[in-house]
């Protein structure tokens, strides 16, 4: 990462108790990730970079917003993903976790705030977003 005053990171998690792939078989599971994916990208904006971080979580990191806005972003993505009807899967929740990096934290840090972040907002209940306090 080029190192700035600060970046935000989000990380998210399909909030299903299974696996949508264990369920409902790989071409369901990939499509379905695949819509969730084009979801993620339009609502990103030109500098915000989005990525599957693995199985079924993704994470944005967003080099010029701060957290407020990072938090609106995952607001306006969960809210989208939660209307949106994915056919035999039907509905989708999913949590986020937030987290701020300050200039010369380590991007491993980041992405423990913000591991810490999701796993409280999974804590919480589905269809979350939960932002790493300091």
């Amino acid at each position: 990462f080029k190192q700035k005053t600060a970046y935000e990171m989000l990380r998210s998690l399909v909030g299903s108790e299974m696996c949508i792939r264990d369920s409902f078989g790989h071409l369901v599971g990939d499509k379905v990730l695949v819509e969730i994916a084009d979801i993620f990208k339009s609502a990103i904006s030109g500098t915000d970079i989005v990525g599957r971080w693995g199985g079924e979580e993704f994470m944005i990191i967003c080099p010029e917003k701060n957290i407020i806005e990072a938090n609106k972003l995952a607001v306006y993505i969960k809210d989208k993903i939660a209307k949106k009807d994915f056919g035999i899967v039907s509905k989708i929740t999913m949590s986020f976790g937030a987290a701020a990096c300050s200039k010369g934290e380590t991007i491993d840090s980041l992405i423990r705030k913000a591991d810490n972040s999701l796993f409280k907002a999974k804590k919480q209940g589905r269809n979350r977003i939960n932002s790493y306090q300091i």
